[in-house]
């Protein structure tokens, strides 16, 4: 069951990658980041995208790391209490992407 948490984290983090690189290049803000009413509320979408998606990039670059780092601990490698390390760097990039979220809403939408 663990494995499987591994492996959908590290698929969701391969998502936000390509969802952050496309926000880059359209400057458009995607819908997998703003919910319907905070998009249609948004002032200024190019701007809250160049903002946020280098932000997004960062984080999801992160989460895959942490799920592949999961995967390989689950089925060859056996890194002991370093496995606290990690979910420690996933928590903290956690919170620092909803804090840039946040703060992206406020300066933008």
């Amino acid at each position: 069951m663990i494995l499987f948490m591994d492996i959908a984290i590290a698929l969701l983090g391969i998502y936000m990658d390509v969802t952050a690189v496309w926000m880059m290049a359209s400057k458009k803000v995607s819908r997998m980041v703003l919910a319907e009413e905070e998009w249609k509320k948004c002032r200024d979408p190019e701007g809250f995208s160049a903002y946020f998606a280098p932000r997004m990039l960062i984080f999801s670059l992160v989460i895959t790391a942490v799920g592949g780092v999961r995967i390989l601990c689950d089925t060859v490698l056996s890194i002991g209490n370093w496995s606290l390390l990690v979910l420690a760097v996933f928590l903290a990039a956690f919170f620092l992407f909803v804090e840039q979220l946040r703060r992206a809403k406020e300066k933008f939408c």
